[in-house]
């Protein structure tokens, strides 16, 4: 019963740091739309601004994979 209740909360558990992780990514994808359409950046500017947040979102799916390991 106990290993039962364990591995219940660890789902649970995931499935909250799940939400998380997807409210996450999908604030980072709405901010790489409005990069894209900022007509008063640069092509320069965009590209810049665009790799920080693909790095952001990299580094944030690697700690949601070693969080649910």
């Amino acid at each position: 019963a106990m290993e039962f209740a364990q591995e219940y909360s660890n789902k649970l558990a995931a499935m909250s740091l799940s939400g998380t992780v997807q409210k996450r990514l999908g604030d980072l994808a709405k901010m790489e739309r409005q990069i894209r359409a900022n007509p008063n950046m640069t092509t320069e500017q965009k590209d810049v601004r665009l790799e920080q947040i693909d790095k952001a979102k990299m580094a944030f799916a690697r700690q949601f994979l070693a969080a649910t390991d």
